[in-house]
């Protein structure tokens, strides 16, 4: 992620690039962190399957508080 993140935020800093390719840039970046993150979060889910129920629950808990605390920011 702070790889993708870098290239990006040193992108946008650079005014020579043209507006276009640089939403091609950004799109494609979260489009690269989206899949990343997916594969992780389903091996995530399938480690704690492995395990008693309550660590399931305790990560979809802390997935909905993530997803909260980042609305309400």
């Amino acid at each position: 992620y702070a790889l993708v993140f870098f290239i990006v935020t040193a992108l946008v800093a650079m005014p020579s690039i043209a507006p276009y390719p640089l939403f091609a840039i950004t799109l494609l970046a979260n489009f690269i962190c989206g899949v990343v993150g997916s594969i992780m979060n389903g091996g995530m889910f399938a480690m704690t399957g492995m395990l008693p129920s309550s660590y399931t629950a305790a990560i979809m808990n802390g997935q909905a508080a993530a997803g909260l605390i980042v609305a309400l920011v």
